[in-house]
């Protein structure tokens, strides 16, 4: 699914939002320790609940204006697919017991904050 962690720079250089040195060093460490990777394995597992996906979502939508556009150009559809899959799929206990507002508040982040970057004239 992504390249050779070794080939890949998850994080641009220092922008003015974010120049810490140390913080860009962190996440790309987390990617190249397939961190990336596994925040999908946790989405797909079937006892993550929605509102742990939510967060998970909203640190990756945090973190997505500093992410490199090539990282996200062949993350982003996969963090999609295994939002969309788990929303499609969630039990009807689940969705008796979640809030309105959460799922349109994880949706809202995927599309808003996060696939944004995909499209250079996207109009949220």
């Amino acid at each position: 699914m992504l390249a050779n962690p070794e080939d890949t720079s998850y994080f641009v250089t220092e922008r003015v939002r974010c120049s810490s040195t140390a913080f860009i060093s962190m996440v790309n460490k987390f990617g190249n320790e397939n961190g990336f990777l596994k925040i999908l394995e946790t989405i797909k597992h079937e006892a993550t609940s929605i509102n742990y996906v939510y967060y998970l979502v909203d640190l990756i939508g945090h973190l997505s204006e500093n992410l490199h556009k090539s990282f996200l150009d062949r993350f982003l559809e996969k963090l999609r697919e295994t939002v969309e899959f788990k929303l499609l799929n969630m039990n009807e206990q689940t969705l008796r017991i979640l809030k309105r507002e959460r799922i349109e508040e994880l949706v809202n982040t995927l599309w808003d904050k996060i696939m944004a970057r995909l499209f250079t004239h996207f109009d949220s």
